[in-house]
């Protein structure tokens, strides 16, 4: 059960580092980006449709090559593109990351889930799935807690981002193990 283990590691780390994502990219959009109201809503309009757009179109590289090529991609995608985001001052430039997030976000969500389902085969769904949905829960406050922290600490909103892009990268390293534990069963 290792792979399930760094799995439930890793969807751990990835779902706190995306709530915080969905929580506060909003608030960066207008604090540091100077979004208006309708901006904003337009942007979490374009960020759904990408995470869409990218769950359909690498749902194809899950069932034809696997769902942890997709994990570990969409992961490496979102760190870098988290990592532009904190350094970018165009506000173009933000959109289109935005957009681009948003194309990582739907398949690491998905993928994840078929990894699970692909794991479990006959044992007890209910079981594991139960379990998935709980460690994307668990630790929910800590990358928002930890964003405001950052933010009140450096009056800075890029400084609070820093939370999202270490919740992911550990999402990467342990979706990484994930890998290695496959290579030695």
């Amino acid at each position: 059960r290792k792979k399930l283990f760094w799995l439930m590691l890793t969807r751990l780390f990835v779902m706190d580092g995306l709530n915080t994502l969905f929580a506060f990219g909003g608030i960066v959009a207008a604090g540091t980006f100077g979004f208006s109201m309708t901006e904003v809503l337009l942007f979490a309009i374009l960020l759904n449709l990408t995470a869409g757009v990218g769950a359909f179109i690498l749902g194809w590289a899950d069932d034809y090559l696997s769902p942890l090529f997709v994990i570990i991609g969409s992961l490496v995608g979102l760190v870098v593109l988290v990592t532009i985001a904190m350094f970018t001052y165009s506000t173009l430039i933000f959109w289109l990351v935005g957009a681009a997030i948003g194309f990582f976000v739907g398949p690491v969500q998905s993928s994840t889930r078929s990894f699970l389902a692909h794991q479990i085969m006959d044992d007890d769904p209910y079981r594991f799935f139960g379990f998935y949905s709980f460690s994307g829960r668990i630790s929910a406050f800590v990358g928002p807690m930890v964003f405001g922290l950052l933010v009140a600490w450096f009056h800075s909103q890029r400084a609070g981002m820093v939370i999202i892009w270490l919740l992911l990268a550990l999402g990467l390293g342990c979706a990484l193990r994930i890998a290695t534990v496959e290579e030695s069963d």
